[in-house]
């Protein structure tokens, strides 16, 4: 008898704590994750984002850029309900990503991120920032880039010679 509820309580712990884990953005794991969009590998933790789909998947970014243009092809890219974060571009780092939502957050532009979408995230609104809409407006506007993108900037793989 003992054995049992030693049994079920493990399989109980296993679950609430499993319940836990859909409550943020999961871990990304540096030089080995990579991104949903391109499948380059996240390495700049200043950049990343997280989408968390209807189906309760999380799907990592290398920058907020791709996460858009992810989340624009998808059928539920209208849901409000959906789930967005973004590393805090001043706190983050590889040991601890700070995130934030990603539709409360703030954006200056002006960085170097990884897929040249080129905006990190804040808690607050400071001087030359937009609000979510604002920085999804100017990636729309600037539609995907060479990084993710080459055929749309003219590069085949015969001009690249590969």
């Amino acid at each position: 008898m003992k054995g049992v509820r030693l049994f079920l309580s493990l399989v109980v712990l296993t679950f609430l704590t499993a319940c836990g884990e859909d409550e943020g953005p999961t871990k990304i794991h540096f030089d080995r994750d990579s991104c949903e969009l391109c499948r380059m590998i996240i390495s700049d933790p200043k950049y990343t984002a997280q989408i968390q789909g209807p189906e309760g998947r999380k799907h990592k970014f290398d920058d907020i850029g791709n996460a858009i243009h992810w989340l624009k092809a998808m059928p539920f890219a209208d849901d409000e309900t959906i789930k967005i974060w973004v590393a805090d571009y001043e706190a983050s780092t590889r040991e601890n990503v700070v995130w934030l939502d990603a539709r409360k957050a703030y954006y200056q532009g002006g960085k170097m991120s990884p897929m040249d979408f080129n905006f990190g995230a804040y808690p607050a609104k400071g001087a030359d920032m937009v609000d979510f809409v604002g920085m999804r407006t100017a990636v729309y506007a600037k539609g995907n880039t060479y990084w993710c993108d080459p055929a749309a900037y003219g590069y085949t793989k015969e001009v690249d010679g590969k």
